[in-house]
């Protein structure tokens, strides 16, 4: 995975919700936004947000810290240095020869070598997930190996995979844009391959490198293909900027469907050397305008709309062919209300009240668990929190599922707890604290869950706990250290049916958890097998022998396997009915998972031997050469000398640097020299430079640093420099100059909870502030020596529903603000400012409407200076002054239109919406009231322009002043980085 260059790697993982968000209020008096310079001006700010360094330190990006108290360890390696916590020697020894061993196979199909690059090593949180990163370049790797794996070992995959975003990346040190890493350092790169190079290609490149290096990989999967199978198959393929940016009306398949099969395909088509053209095009020609496109249009003769259209045709028609050979079985499908947007209806059980309960999953809502009649009719019983997905079990009136849960301050500290909802009483309860099990399975009497443990130094084993209590009643481990995925009960709860993983694949097998014992029923594979239960020494589960995922039988005693039921596009979580006679399963259709259910019918199942393969073999006729394939027995077992890591002498690490200073907040850039820092740990980032004042003619030197490895975050700005301004006299207006010190610092401790659909911040602040202005002794003014010293208190606190990706807001939340700030060290200067704030949300009339209200109060105690407004004031009104302000604003936002339209390639439009705003603020200055309303509406389009990733919010607003009757407008333009 890789976060996208624009924050400076590439990532998919998304827990960290740190919003990347750069705000521009253009007005009319400025310029109008419907003129050519609108659209230059834009460009312009998309191309210097790339390829400047900035003065703020949210551009780099970072996923977070881990506690103050570990002790970091390193190895190093040819091409590799490992940092590691204290107590993972062994797993990162093994992880340092798997990366050794993978670089050797993924660079054989590009030009340029990758240098050493650091690895950072997360074992303290329970996500699946690893990323590429490239400014500073690094690689992190999380250790949880996720329930829906694939037939290899996980630290493999994340070898393979992340590594091939490392060549990538690389592959940019070329050309042009390697003089110009001289000028920018290693940002450069990152911006190059970001402005450019589609998201598709990056993570398609990925998994076609763990497909074609490896027996197994994504690319092998039929549930990886599943989505856009059925896309094509049944609805045809959708635009191409849809298909890159998604939708908010239709369900799209992401970047690494899409690009795998893009990549794929043309790489069968054209040739192997057609990606590495590509990216030596756009990594030696970084001033084109669309290098990308052109570096495909030189090997296939075509821009790459015009490849997707064609790749599109072709496997639509490879996959109807596919659909139109297969033998399919009969099932019924629940009735359940055909629903207008894509919903997956996932786990489903029987319950002993002929209903059925699910994990309803709907494209534009969160995950809730429901519960179907017989008739269709749907009950939504409970909403989840941070719910892993598919982890839903059910038995005797309980649910029970796996729900992260997160540490307040560390970010890379995090658990899988499990969860219970008891039907008969209504109430949930969290069973288990600061564990790390996942994929939980109820008894069938549902005293009892199995589930699966992931401890800090990587041993993995199925653990039997109490269901009401969470207490551990017993553990299963193996030997090999076979990771086990979705466990299940047999029908009198003695034994558990299991996946287990190794080098060799997938394998079912049987435990006993009395004696402990795992007996392996199958081979291992590298063809995808899941979900098993058992009923009657027979196990039901989905494999992928006939290219679509369908239900297999296993006989225990005679070990054959048949073909239960055949579906058209795939099948997930199968479930037995309690007399054993009739499956119930997850049936994959356009309009996402459907419920259906199938009678056991022996006479009809299809013998092991007579399975006929009909999958789409895109991979097999990419493999270079046998040589070129991961083998584990051919991973080394070097040693390597392990060390402390210190976080002292890694505090900094300058990675980038360049001649210009990007001043977002008052849309300014200015000239001067930056550099900047971000340690390996992300524990500390830097900032520091000259910046020149073109207005002043004057120049500045700047310190920024920031801390957060410890409990409080610490920051410090400091900044020296001489200043100019103007006086008059008798004779005339002078120039004057002054020198100005200006330190800032603060400390805050930065607070996450989480507690199931809601979640609370809170963060304690208190800054300092300190300026010194001394007369410049060429000066031909002179004034006194004079210093402010400042104290600042705030106090920053919410609580917020979880919104689903469709929400404008909160359907409900709160967030309350109080600043203190005050020169308590002397008086007279600039008194003291005092402002409450408080903010409301609450679900409008429709679904995905938002109403809001926000109320203010401020004291301000003036002196010869005095303090800048901290609350918000209405809109279309600049400067309001007042000893005392009240503020109240009240929003309506709501979605308009979800047109997905393209303006051919500068812009594509996923969706317009409405805001309506009254704003009123009352002010007391002099002992008289002054009364200023606002109202209007603000309309935004949420486009991508020039086909760039970044979502941008691109608005007008209108204001009207009751009091005077004034109108004027505004010009909005924000782009999301959250979202990459």
């Amino acid at each position: 995975m890789i976060t996208h260059p624009l924050k400076y790697g590439i990532n998919c993982c998304e827990e960290n919700k740190t919003r990347f968000i750069y705000q521009y209020y253009f007005y009319q008096s400025r310029f109008f936004p419907s003129t050519p310079i609108s659209a230059y001006v834009i460009f312009l700010l998309l191309f210097f947000l790339i390829f400047t360094p900035l003065n703020i330190t949210a551009q780099y990006y970072s996923s977070g810290q881990e506690p103050a108290s570990v002790r970091w360890r390193q190895i190093n390696t040819e091409n590799f240095k490992l940092v590691f916590p204290d107590g993972y020697e062994a797993s990162a020894t093994y992880i340092a020869n798997t990366l050794e061993y993978a670089a050797k196979l993924d660079t054989v199909s590009f030009s340029v070598r990758p240098g050493k690059i650091p690895v950072l090593i997360h074992n303290f949180t329970s996500i699946s997930n690893g990323m590429v990163a490239w400014a500073p370049k690094r690689m992190e790797l999380y250790t949880i190996p996720p329930q829906n794996t694939y037939g290899q070992e996980w630290f493999q995959q994340l070898a393979i995979h992340e590594y091939r975003h490392v060549i990538q990346l690389s592959q940019m040190k070329q050309g042009l844009t390697r003089i110009l890493t001289y000028l920018f350092g290693e940002q450069i790169a990152a911006g190059v391959l970001g402005l450019y190079i589609p998201f598709w290609f990056l993570e398609g490149d990925a998994v076609l490198a763990e497909t074609m290096f490896s027996q197994s990989g994504r690319g092998r999967l039929p549930s990886f293909s599943l989505p856009l199978r059925t896309q094509l198959t049944q609805k045809g393929a959708f635009s191409y900027d849809k298909s890159v940016f998604g939708s908010f009306r239709d369900f799209v398949p992401d970047h690494y469907v899409l690009g795998y099969h893009l990549v794929t395909k043309a790489r069968e088509k054209y040739g192997v050397d057609i990606w590495n053209h590509v990216l030596d095009k756009v990594a030696k020609n970084p001033f084109m305008i669309v290098p990308f496109s052109e570096g495909i249009r030189d090997i296939t003769g075509l821009g790459k709309t015009k490849l997707y259209e064609d790749v599109m045709n072709e496997l639509k028609q490879d996959w109807q062919n596919q659909l139109n050979k297969s033998i399919l079985t009969p099932t019924d499908e629940i009735a359940i209300p055909e629903k207008d947007v894509f919903t997956n209806y996932l786990r489903p059980y029987f319950t002993d009240y002929k209903t059925i309960i699910a994990e309803k999953s709907p494209f534009d809502d969160i995950t809730m668990f429901v519960e179907i009649d017989s008739t269709g009719n749907e009950t939504k019983i409970y909403t989840p929190g941070y719910y892993l997905p598919q982890s839903l079990t059910y038995a005797g009136d309980v649910i029970a599922w796996a729900e992260r849960e997160y540490d307040p301050r560390w970010q890379h500290r995090n658990y899988s707890v499990i969860k219970i909802y008891d039907r008969k009483t209504g109430k949930s309860q969290k069973i288990t604290n600061k564990s790390r099990f996942f994929a939980p399975a109820l008894s069938p009497d549902a005293s009892r869950l199995v589930v699966v443990d992931v401890t800090l130094d990587q041993r993995y084993a199925l653990v039997i706990i109490e269901t009401t209590t969470g207490k551990e009643i017993q553990r299963v481990t193996t030997s090999q250290n076979y990771y086990f995925t979705n466990p299940s009960w047999c029908e009198d709860g003695k034994k558990i049916v299991t996946i287990i993983v190794g080098n060799q694949g997938k394998a079912i097998a049987l435990v006993n958890p009395e004696n402990r014992t795992v007996d392996r029923l199958t081979n291992f594979s590298y063809t995808d097998i899941s979900n098993p239960v058992m009923c009657d020494e027979k196990i039901y589960f989905t494999g992928a022998w006939s290219g679509v995922d369908n239900i297999y039988q296993l006989d225990i005693d005679s070990k054959k396997i048949t073909m239960v039921v055949s579906a058209p596009f795939g099948i997930t979580d199968p479930q037995i009915s309690a007399d054993g006679t009739t499956l119930i399963f997850a049936n994959y259709s356009e309009k996402g998972f459907k419920t259906s259910q199938k009678k056991i019918d022996e006479t009809q199942q299809v013998l092991f031997e007579n399975f006929e393969y009909k999958d789409v073999e895109l991979h097999d006729k990419l493999f270079l050469n046998n040589t070129n394939i991961f083998d584990p027995e051919k991973i080394p077992e070097d040693t390597y000398p392990i060390k402390n890591y210190s976080k002292i002498l890694n505090l900094f690490n300058f990675h980038s640097w360049g001649p210009l200073i990007t001043d977002y907040q008052n849309s300014e850039f200015k000239p001067g020299i930056s550099m900047l820092s971000q340690n390996l740990l992300s524990s500390s980032v830097t900032v520091l430079g000259w910046e020149y004042n073109t207005n002043e003619q004057t120049g500045k030197y700047y310190f920024n640093f920031r801390y957060e490895g410890l409990y409080p975050a610490f920051g410090a700005d400091l900044s020296y420099g001489k200043r100019k301004s103007v006086y008059t006299d008798t004779t005339g207006s002078k120039d004057y100059y002054w020198r100005e010190t200006n330190l800032k610092s603060d400390i805050s401790v930065p607070l996450r909870f989480v507690a199931g659909k809601y979640t609370s911040y809170l963060t304690p602040i208190i800054a300092f502030d300190y300026t010194q202005l001394d007369i410049d002794p060429e000066s031909g003014l002179r004034f006194d020596r004079a210093n402010f010293k400042t104290l600042t208190y705030r106090v920053y606190a919410a609580h917020y529903l979880k919104m689903s990706s469709h929400d404008l807001a909160p359907k409900w939340g709160q967030w309350v603000g109080v600043n203190y700030r005050s020169e308590p060290f002397k008086k007279g200067g600039l008194g003291s400012l005092l402002s409450g704030e408080l903010r409301c949300y609450f679900p409008g009339i429709k679904k995905h409407h938002s109403l809001s209200f926000y109320a203010a109060n401020q004291n301000r105690n003036d002196s010869i200076y005095y303090y800048n407004n901290i609350i918000r004031l209405p809109r279309g009104r600049i400067d309001i002054y007042g000893t005392k302000l009240n503020t109240l604003t009240a929003n309506y936002a709501f979605p308009l239109l979800y047109p997905d339209v393209s303006l051919s390639s500068f812009m594509y439009i996923k969706r317009l919406r409405m805001n309506l705003f009254y704003d009123h603020t009352t002010a007391l200055a002099n002992n008289k009231k002054s009364y200023y309303p606002s109202t209007g509406f603000e309309f935004f389009a949420d486009v991508h322009l020039l086909r760039f990733l970044a979502p941008v919010a691109v608005g007008l607003r209108f204001n009207y002043l009751p009091d005077t009757g004034k109108t004027s407008s505004d010009f909005l333009l924000s782009i999301n980085f959250d979202s990459l």
